[in-house]
């Protein structure tokens, strides 16, 4: 039969609103719903990747969402007879485009600012909201392109629309160039401050035309997964940097990739890059643990200095504004009327750096189960 999770979250201006969802899952997705409303859930490909062909959108301008809270819906379709093992792992942002600085109160959620009906909110949620965005903001840094200052040589990387064939993001840019660009290696870089090296992690599911040949962090090479084309997201195309490993440093990081047209004249060359820079442990200890654009503090971990935390609770206002979590393990996915059981992960799924399968590893009953946030 079929099995249900849900997520609920507040959304303040409502035509602004987007969000796309990576996902795996064990066995099948069969559908996903907003407020009622069918989503493109791609096709379930099973759930050893993350993304590809697994991506539920809910694109901007579609009359999908509304003013206050919004629900969305999963069923998932255990097709093994008897119980068996059942599991469900998203990973996505809930974004509000538009002026950061007029999106105070446009979204709410754990963590984020206000969750009025748009514009400032009031001024106790406000000061509420102030605290709580510096707490999470200080825990990721976006390193997607068209969200990160990626560079090519001494310049900022060149934006570019996607190519006809290449995948389309509802979110950030392309880098690159869709029309021609030389044969040969290029290579992107994005410089970004970590305070807390120890408790740092990120993981990039990437896009390329034509191949991403090596990707290294402060020198150090880095997991690419396998590059798979430009057509879809993630899959087996995701640059990983483990919390542990030795790979970050306290300060200013480097995170290099190099992508081969391997075309021997001039041709289409692009790179698209989702994801988080994530500062595990207690929120209330990273204050200053990452910087960045929109980043609270950038100090060596700990409190940072005055004027800065100033800065960051203002630049975090603005930043956590314009996104919430979304992805299971960060937000408060529900199963009926409770808490949707968190899992570790079966030995064959998608192992994530990040968040945590809902279901259950070990045993679910057959049939349809619906996840709702």
């Amino acid at each position: 039969g079929m099995t249900e999770f849900s997520l609920k979250f507040t959304v303040g201006a409502p035509d602004r609103a987007s969000f796309e969802l990576l996902y795996s899952v064990g066995n099948e997705l069969k559908s996903a719903t907003l407020n009622g409303k069918a989503l493109d859930i791609g096709k379930s490909a099973g759930f050893s990747e993350l993304g590809g062909s697994m991506v539920i959108k809910a694109p901007q301008g579609a009359g999908l969402f509304v003013n206050g809270e919004n629900t969305l819906q999963v069923e998932i379709l255990n097709a093994v007879g008897s119980p068996s093992p059942l599991g469900f792992y998203a990973s996505g942002m809930l974004k509000i485009s538009g002026a950061a600085e007029q999106a105070g109160g446009a979204v709410g959620g754990r963590g984020v600012v206000g969750g009025g009906a748009g514009g400032q909110p009031a001024p106790m949620a406000q000061q509420q909201g102030q605290h709580q965005a510096q707490q999470q903001v200080a825990q990721e840094v976006d390193l997607s392109t068209g969200g990160a200052a990626w560079s090519y040589g001494q310049s900022a990387a060149p934006s570019t629309s996607p190519h006809a064939a290449w995948y389309k993001a509802l979110h950030g840019s392309w880098i690159g160039n869709s029309d021609s660009w030389p044969a040969g290696m290029t290579e992107f870089s994005l410089k970004f401050t970590v305070g807390a090296p120890d408790r740092a992690s990120f993981e990039l599911l990437y896009s390329v035309g034509n191949e991403l040949k090596s990707a290294t962090l402060n020198g150090k090479a880095l997991d690419i997964g396998k590059s798979a084309g430009f057509s879809e997201l993630g899959g087996s195309m995701v640059i990983k940097a483990p919390q542990g490993a030795g790979l970050f440093v306290n300060g200013e990081n480097t995170l290099q990739v190099e992508i081969l047209n391997a075309v021997g004249s001039p041709s289409p060359l692009g790179f698209y890059a989702s994801g988080m820079l994530k500062i595990s442990g207690a929120a209330e200890q990273a204050g200053g643990a990452v910087g960045g654009r929109g980043v609270v503090g950038g100090g060596a971990g700990g409190q940072p200095a005055p004027m800065a935390q100033q800065q960051g609770q203002h630049q975090a206002q603005q930043q956590v504004a314009q996104e919430v979590d979304l992805s299971t393990g960060g937000a408060a996915w529900s199963y009926g009327q409770s808490a949707a059981p968190s899992t570790s992960p079966h030995a064959a799924w998608y192992k994530a750096l990040h968040g945590s399968w809902i279901g259950n590893s070990d045993s679910w009953p057959a049939g349809m189960t619906e996840f709702s946030l």
